[in-house]
């Protein structure tokens, strides 16, 4: 929301399920939304969309925006953190897969079809 150039950057790195937090998801969802529709994003501009999603009140009805814009000092690490955001999603991607893997081997069964399960949660 500081810099479009940032918005740009990080983008294509990024889709919304790699956010944690509901509302971070909601957020850029959003921005993603508003980027491809080629409006201009600004914050008022996003508070203005949050509100017409009806997803203005998780965000404390914009006041929750103000506070990431005073905690953020500036858009020129954006990729760094994007990058970070990005690593977490795939670790937890990966501890979801080996879960699952975990409970096919503790269902017991035949051990090649467990394999086969296995392998296909991996590819």
């Amino acid at each position: 929301m500081i810099s479009p150039r940032a918005f740009d950057e990080t983008s294509a790195m990024l889709r919304p399920d790699d956010f944690y937090v509901p509302r971070h998801e909601a957020l850029w969802s959003t921005l993603m939304a508003m980027s491809e529709a080629g409006q201009r994003i600004d914050p008022e501009l996003v508070r203005v969309e949050l509100g017409r999603r009806n997803e203005l009140a998780q965000f404390g009805h914009g006041a929750y925006l103000q506070e990431l814009l005073e905690i953020v000092p500036s858009a020129d690490n954006a990729t760094f953190y994007a990058s970070a955001v990005r690593d977490c999603a795939l670790n937890r991607r990966l501890i979801a897969r080996g879960t699952r893997i975990v409970q096919i081997g503790y269902n017991g069964g035949d051990g090649g079809t467990n394999v086969a399960a296995a392998q296909n949660e991996i590819l």
